[in-house]
């Protein structure tokens, strides 16, 4: 069945609590957004939707308008399981590729990411568990952008126990990772490549920090013009890493 909303929702919105709610819900099941269908159009809501948005309009608004393109991105998500660039922005639905070296879950528990200089979470803290290695480069790595006055976005790892985390094909095991690309405004929002918010050259230093790292066997991300990353379905607006 479609989802409806009455009024826009996000930014700039009318957001009311059952349209909010509807748009919450279609971000969790489309994208994996991870928020509380609570019905209060917050920062992150209106982020999830905003993140969302760049995997089909290069002028995201952050707002899911009743008649827009993007509640019917996201109805059609909902129905097919695929994002609307034609595969999910985290993992390919059925018929796309999925990021490699999935694996499944070990059974051992993994430890959570919390906090620290040089990076932010932009995903839930039970999503962000991850395998020693893991957590050694991605704090390795904000200490290093952080002496530069730098700081990163890290999203999805793993749950603590491991396993199934939607809507990802992949981050099973505490190996992997999903990384925002910076900003030229050194914001907590989501940017893609082609983008005027995009910096090119301080996502460069990101991909340098997490390639000095000896654990990092894999970086998916589609800017030609830094060395090093891989092409990869979907993943023009963030990183995917996978350590050993």
């Amino acid at each position: 069945m479609t989802a409806t909303i009455r009024g826009s929702v996000g930014s700039g919105g009318d957001n009311q609590a059952d349209d909010v709610r509807v748009v919450q819900d279609l971000l969790n099941r489309a994208a994996g957004a991870g928020l509380d269908v609570d019905g209060d159009c917050g920062p992150r809501t209106v982020g999830a939707i905003t993140d969302y948005q760049q995997g089909f309009s290069r002028r995201p608004d952050g707002r899911v308008d009743p008649d827009g393109l993007t509640l019917r991105k996201l109805n059609a998500a909902v129905v097919d399981g695929r994002s609307p660039s034609g595969a999910p922005e985290r993992a390919p639905a059925q018929g796309a590729p999925a990021a490699p070296g999935g694996g499944a879950s070990t059974g051992t528990r993994l430890e959570p990411l919390g906090s620290g200089k040089g990076w932010y979470s932009y995903s839930k803290p039970d999503r962000q568990f991850g395998s020693d290695p893991l957590l050694a480069t991605l704090r390795d790595v904000g200490a290093r952008l952080a002496k530069a006055g730098l700081e990163y976005g890290i999203g999805d790892l793993s749950f603590a126990q491991g396993g199934a985390i939607k809507p990802h094909k992949t981050h099973t095991s505490g190996h992997h990772a999903d990384l925002r690309p910076l900003r030229t405004d050194g914001g907590h929002a989501p940017t893609s490549i082609g983008d005027p918010t995009y910096n090119r050259d301080a996502t460069r230093s990101l991909v340098e920090a997490l390639q000095a790292s000896p654990a990092v066997n894999q970086i998916l991300f589609n800017d030609s013009e830094i060395p090093g990353v891989k092409h990869w379905p979907a993943h023009d607006n963030h990183l995917h890493i996978q350590v050993k």
